[in-house]
């Protein structure tokens, strides 16, 4: 018999999770990485380290084409034409590529002609507006000028500054002034995203004020399951805005939750997303949800598989396989009421800054009342049944992001 397999698009961050889920099922995963020449030295690095630390231990097959044309990516594919079941994407960067694969292959997608929707932010919000959607209003610009003739329309601050298809909140800025939205303009129009693109343009946003909310979906054919619901506290760090302070999973839906959560699915209809995860940012402002931004792809890679399984009985990757392989599975768990088990709290650590570059970041070590677990990462967190330890602030990692700088990635799960 023909192995089958599960073709995983840029499986870093969150999608090296598909390589586990894969293999219990039975299947053969492959890993694709498209080649990626806008892309800059120091994430094509990160990328590497990445691969080699969880990719190629684990994934029957790495396909790599040498360039960015098509012909070769179809070249690459045609020996496994017939013997791929799905195509999942594992990062922002491979949405475009996996929506066109999924698409050649004959197989369940979200259409090539919408990709942009989900990946450009200022796309991203139009859709909404077409759709009659809130959304929020939002201005690509190329210059300082035409930011600042933006903000003057806008009439308001602050105003968020962001990139307009970048990831990890690289180049997220939250300006009070017309002085330091121009310092920041001059700053980031000359710099690259996370994934080291140069920023042509970067987007300015009006700012939207709540309580912000995490939903995260699977969807088939247009249908979309909740799969978990989780809430954030945040704390003010300077021009930076509001950094993560914890997050908090949401364990039984109230009706105003409902309401978000019905919100986050009319945003991803009309954003395009037929198929697949989706990873939203809900803002419940004072005039109701409005989305944020959406991921085309499953939650971010800090929170360790174990730990959600825990909580929710599965670990998103799983149920977004469901999706595309198990139909009578997906279609089932649409009319299950979401309970999970346990809750779920992950408080975030900062990193330190100097000189605007993060140099180290201080990390809880556990007493021996707490049971320590590793973090997704191995080396950056604990986790703790009992969070009743004391805790010292005595270790201390640099994580560098695509830039050199901090990711403050590192955090306590705790589990009640």
């Amino acid at each position: 018999m023909t192995k089958k397999y599960v073709l995983i698009v840029e499986p870093v961050s969150s999608g090296r999770f598909y390589l586990d889920a894969v293999h219990e099922i039975g299947l053969g995963s492959i890993g694709f990485l498209p080649c990626l020449p806008e892309a800059g030295p120091a994430y094509l690095e990160l990328r590497e380290s990445l691969v080699a630390r969880y990719v190629t231990p684990k994934a029957d097959l790495v396909l790599r084409p040498k360039t960015d044309q098509w012909e070769e990516t179809v070249r690459l594919l045609a020996p496994f034409a017939d013997s791929i079941l799905a195509v999942v994407v594992g990062s922002e960067i491979g949405v475009f590529e996996a929506d066109r694969i999924a698409r050649h292959l004959q197989l369940p997608g979200n259409a090539p002609e919408t990709s942009a929707l989900r990946r450009d932010k200022l796309q991203m919000q139009e859709a909404l507006r077409r759709a009659g959607l809130p959304s929020i209003r939002s201005c690509a610009v190329r210059s300082v000028e035409e930011g600042l003739r933006f903000a003057e329309q806008l009439g308001t601050y602050p105003i968020v500054v962001k990139n307009l298809s970048g990831s990890a909140t690289a180049g997220l800025h939250f300006c009070d002034s017309e002085t330091q939205l121009r310092g920041i303009l001059e700053q980031e129009l000359t710099e690259t995203d996370f994934f080291g693109v140069r920023n042509e343009s970067v987007l300015l946003q009006e700012m939207i004020s709540g309580t912000e909310y995490v939903v995260n979906t699977v969807s088939r054919g247009g249908a979309h399951q909740l799969t978990d619901m989780w809430v954030y506290n945040k704390i003010t760090v300077g021009d930076l805005g509001h950094a993560y302070d914890s997050v908090k999973l949401i364990t039984h839906p109230t009706e105003e939750h409902e309401r978000i959560i019905d919100a986050a699915k009319q945003a991803i209809t009309a954003l395009g997303i037929e198929y697949g995860p989706a990873h939203s940012e809900i803002m419940l402002s004072p005039n109701g949800p409005v989305l944020i931004e959406t991921g085309a792809r499953p939650m971010g890679g800090c929170f360790p598989p174990p730990l959600l399984k825990e909580c929710l009985g599965h670990y998103i990757v799983d149920r977004s396989l469901e999706a595309y392989l198990f139909p009578e599975r997906f279609e089932k768990r649409l009319h299950e009421k979401y309970r999970p088990s346990k809750g779920f709290l992950f408080k975030y650590h900062l990193a330190r800054q100097e000189k605007n570059r993060f140099t180290s970041l201080a990390l809880l070590r556990p007493a021996s009342a707490v049971d320590p677990r590793r973090t997704s990462d191995g080396d950056v967190g604990v986790a703790s049944r009992r969070p009743n330890g004391r805790f010292a602030d005595d270790a201390r990692l640099a994580v560098p992001d695509s830039r050199g700088r901090g990711n403050p990635a590192a955090g306590l799960s705790i589990l009640a």
